[in-house]
């Protein structure tokens, strides 16, 4: 599980730092409504996923949070993330 977290907080930096612009979607405010979606057991999504990263994106990336969402399980109250990566270039403008 710890090297999920890290996985996760390194992809989390990387889209943060790497992406700029003016944004002129509320990705925030998207990225806040999908945690508020996302239950397992004690896990807090909050701390997988740093939605102020994505307020200098400049496009809309409800997909990469509906990615998250399709690549997820819960198991015994126990969150696996592992396909997070996969969602990765959905996060970033073309």
């Amino acid at each position: 599980m710890h090297k999920k977290f890290v996985l996760l907080t390194l992809m989390n930096l990387v889209i943060g730092l790497g992406i700029s612009g003016c944004g002129s979607y509320d990705n925030v405010a998207s990225c806040e409504a999908w945690i508020e979606t996302m239950t397992c057991g004690e896990t807090d999504f909050s701390t997988l996923v740093v939605c102020s990263n994505y307020e200098a994106i400049d496009c809309n990336i409800a997909d990469y949070f509906d990615c998250l969402t399709e690549n997820y399980s819960c198991e015994m109250s126990v969150a696996d993330t592992a396909g997070w990566a996969a969602c990765a270039p959905l996060a970033v403008c073309e």
